[in-house]
C-alpha cells in the first residue's frame, strides 16, 4: 500500500499481510487522517478467510490490534461505517453461522476494537 499527497509525491509505502492472502474491499480516512480498511485475511485467525478490520496510521503503520472474525469457514467484511462516537460497524458475509451459505452479518466494535455486537441475517429470516 502506498500513500501519496495531492501532488503525487509518495508519503509512505508498506506491505501488510503475511504468508496467506489478504484482500481489502473498502478503504476510508478517519477524521485524524488514519486509514481504515476492511476485507479478509488467510494469514491469521481461525482458518479459511477471516473477516478483518485494518487500521493504519498516518505514517503507514498498524494502529492497535487488527481483530479477525470467523471460524474455519469463510467470512469477509465488504464495507463499514464509522459512527458519531467513533465506533466501527462492519458488514459482510459468513459461512460459519446461520444457514452457512453467505449469510449477511454485521459486527460492531468500539474505538479500541472491543467487540460490542453481531447481527446475523440468514436467507430463511423473515
Amino acid at each position: 500500500m502506498q500513500l501519496h499527497n495531492k501532488n503525487g509525491i509518495k508519503i509512505w509505502d508498506n506491505v501488510f499481510g503475511n504468508v496467506g492472502n489478504e484482500e481489502s474491499f473498502d478503504l476510508r480516512e478517519d477524521y485524524l487522517g488514519n486509514l481504515i480498511n476492511v476485507g479478509y485475511t488467510k494469514s491469521s485467525g481461525a482458518g479459511g478467510k477471516d473477516a478483518e478490520l485494518f487500521y493504519i496510521s498516518t505514517t503507514g503503520g498498524w494502529i492497535g490490534i487488527s481483530p479477525t472474525y470467523g471460524t474455519n469457514q469463510d467470512e469477509e467484511f465488504k464495507s463499514f461505517a464509522i459512527g458519531k462516537n467513533g465506533n466501527f460497524c462492519m458488514a459482510g458475509y459468513t459461512n460459519s453461522y446461520g444457514n452457512g451459505v453467505n449469510d449477511a452479518f454485521l459486527v460492531r466494535v468500539d474505538t479500541i476494537f472491543a467487540y460490542q455486537a453481531t447481527i446475523l441475517v440468514s436467507a430463511n429470516d423473515t
